[in-house]
């Protein structure tokens, strides 16, 4: 008898199938725990954004902008050295999320919203007065 050397077809079907099912249950897994990730780097950037508007306010005596809205687009950062030079904040580009500040009569309304499966939006408002609310 001939020694046989490889494996069989059986053998590389069953390793195939096992591999298929490991990631069929990995790919749900991966995209969970990224949604996660951008929701907490999301709300991290939201409170670095809030600190940074009430340090402006009170140097100032305004919000950023002082007039209109100001946005970095998730591709485009638009605003995004004028914010950095106004807040003294750098925000990412190119991480999923969009970084909205708009210019209230009363305060200052911050939006940063993303899409990765599914689309959420976080927001806080902050009046003249310094107080915060959150918005979903």
């Amino acid at each position: 008898m001939r020694g046989n050397k490889g494996f069989s077809l059986i053998e590389i079907m069953v390793v195939i199938a096992i591999l298929g099912i490991l990631g069929a249950l990995a790919i749900p897994t991966y995209k969970a725990v990224r949604r996660m990730a951008v929701g907490a780097e999301a709300t991290a950037i939201m409170k670095s954004l809030v600190d940074a508007q009430v340090a402006h306010f009170l140097e100032k005596g305004h919000y950023f902008p002082p007039a209109g809205d100001a946005w970095v687009w998730d591709n485009d950062p638009a605003d995004r050295e004028i914010i950095k030079e106004a807040l003294k904040i750098t925000l990412p580009v190119g991480h999923l999320l969009d970084f909205e500040l708009h210019n209230m009569e009363d305060g200052v309304l911050i939006m940063i919203s993303g899409t990765f499966d599914s689309t959420y939006i976080i927001g806080k408002s902050i009046d003249l007065e310094g107080n915060v609310t959150s918005y979903p």
